[in-house]
């Protein structure tokens, strides 16, 4: 997933109708690897920690994990939580995704993200101190 983050689609020669997530990884491994030959071990590092590290750190963790709160909270209060996927846009590589967290098959939130995950955090995080 990181390879499909950083590489652009456009940029991967390929003979597929589809560039997989596999195929990215291997673009991204290939990347690393002329890096490494062309620049050296520094500035392989360098790439790895800005790129794919601190990048990958940012966009997938949070301090709070708003939804497994939710979800725990809701369980605690007897309460059904679903989070579903309401929209997606953009090109593959800068896709952006709304969802929608419902309670008891109301929807209670909504928002966008530029991974499912972070957006189902940011739906989870609204409602976090709200009445369900």
């Amino acid at each position: 997933m990181i390879g499909k983050q950083i590489l652009d689609k456009a940029l991967i020669r390929h003979n597929v109708n589809e560039v997989s997530d596999n195929m990215f990884g291997n673009c991204l491994e290939a990347l690393i690897g002329a890096i490494f030959i062309e620049e050296g071990l520094s500035k392989t590092n360098e790439f790895v920690k800005d790129k794919i590290i601190t990048n990958s750190l940012n966009t997938n963790f949070s301090d709070v994990d708003f939804k497994s709160k939710l979800i725990l909270r809701c369980q605690r209060e007897g309460k059904k939580v679903t989070f579903k996927k309401i929209q997606e846009s953009g090109p593959g590589h800068k896709k952006k995704y709304k969802m929608g967290v419902y309670i008891n098959g109301d929807k209670k939130s909504e928002n966008w993200g530029f991974s499912i995950k972070s957006a189902e955090q940011l739906c989870a995080k609204s409602l976090d101190n709200n009445e369900l």
